[in-house]
């Protein structure tokens, strides 16, 4: 069918006529054809840039190369399929940071409230747990105050009797000294 479209094609378009003739038997197999493939016939005769002067929907897009396939399948092509996915990544990530900050937002409130609710317990039960352990340092070191107490109360009942022992035994020396030399000196007469 292409052989025949090509050995009509010098009376499709002429440079001096800026009306289009169209062959009637052209015309005829292109009216029975589907618009897929007449799509393809223009890109393979390499008239791919009427497609854009077609005014149809896809006529304001820029063409680049078209690719051929199945039937009805319609091929998008690259450019249109990157902005597709730029805005899809886009519109993407824009949910995702808004997804994020809602998520964030309630769990600052949740941890907030959660706070709020515990904190005055927490603080009575630190200040029980620091009074009780007040109250057990007060009472070890009350413990060991009394022991050192005892001790050095023990030390000192120790240094009195030893004390008392060596001024009694001075003292009886002293006395037996004094019993040797009596009457020599006034106030040794009177003890």
């Amino acid at each position: 069918m292409l052989q025949k479209a090509a050995s009509y094609t010098p009376r499709l378009y002429s440079p001096s006529v800026t009306i289009f003739q169209l062959d009637p038997y052209l015309e005829q197999k292109l009216s029975r054809l589907p618009e897929d493939r007449v799509r393809e016939l223009l890109i393979r005769s390499g008239h791919h840039r009427l497609l854009a002067l077609s005014g149809d929907v896809d006529g304001g897009l820029p063409s680049k190369s078209w690719t051929s396939g199945p039937p009805g399948a319609h091929l998008i092509e690259p450019d249109i399929k990157r902005y597709i996915d730029e805005e899809i990544h886009n519109s993407f990530r824009l949910q995702q940071d808004i997804v994020r900050d809602s998520v964030k937002s309630e769990l600052d409130d949740i941890v907030q409230d959660s706070i709020r609710s515990e904190l005055p317990g927490l603080v009575d039960h630190f200040r029980e747990e620091i009074a009780d352990e007040h109250k057990m340092k007060v009472c070890e070191l009350s413990e060991v105050v009394q022991d050192s107490a005892a001790e050095a109360k023990k030390a000192l009942k120790e240094l009195a009797t030893e004390l008392t022992v060596s001024l009694r035994a001075s003292y009886d020396d002293l006395r037996d000294s004094r019993h040797g030399k009596q009457g020599t000196h006034p106030r040794c007469r009177s003890v």
